[in-house]
């Protein structure tokens, strides 16, 4: 086996593993965005629907669900998630 094709044991972050800045940051909004995509099955909203309760353009939420959240900050992603729950609870 090649030193190339060998495992690497992770650091358990795979954001760090790959050099992102700010690697706990993006490890807490991808919790985040699971958690508000867990609550879109749960109800399940299109992503039209949950674009229209959480006040983005359903272009941007796909962007988000595919992991492309380094534009949004972990409050921003936490307000969507609240938006959500509180549709659930209604």
């Amino acid at each position: 086996m090649s030193e190339r094709d060998r495992p690497v044991m992770g650091s358990g972050n795979v954001y760090r593993d790959f050099g992102f800045p700010d690697p706990e940051g993006m490890l807490a909004k991808a919790g985040v965005t699971s958690d508000l995509l867990g609550s879109m099955v749960r109800q399940s909203l299109t992503n039209e629907l949950a674009a229209e309760v959480i006040g983005i353009t359903p272009n941007d939420l796909s962007r988000i669900a595919c992991g492309h959240f380094e534009d949004r900050t972990l409050d921003e992603l936490t307000g969507y998630l609240r938006a959500l729950e509180a549709e659930e609870a209604a």
